[in-house]
């Protein structure tokens, strides 16, 4: 388990990633202004979702971010050699 302060330091530097950092600071501190119960939020967020539905919805995620490597001419030459 990590420390609360490398959490906050990993969790800010994913925000960095992907947004500016006037809109991190920005949601930094509508989030410290409100007062928000993320255990409650996540028991509600997927309640109209069956098993199977969430996992598609998950798998679908996985592999758009996480896409296979394309084949280079070397690795297609090399299957192509293996075949014969």
């Amino acid at each position: 388990m990590i420390t609360d302060t490398e959490l906050k330091l990993k969790a800010y530097g994913v925000l960095r990633e992907k947004l500016n950092l006037v809109d991190v600071e920005r949601f930094i501190s509508i989030i410290q202004k409100e007062k928000f119960d993320y255990t409650k939020w996540r028991e509600n967020l997927f309640e109209d979702l069956t098993l199977d539905e969430l996992s598609n919805k998950a798998m679908k995620y996985y592999n758009k971010q996480n896409p296979p490597p394309k084949k280079t001419t070397k690795t297609r030459a090399k299957n192509i050699k293996e075949k014969n």
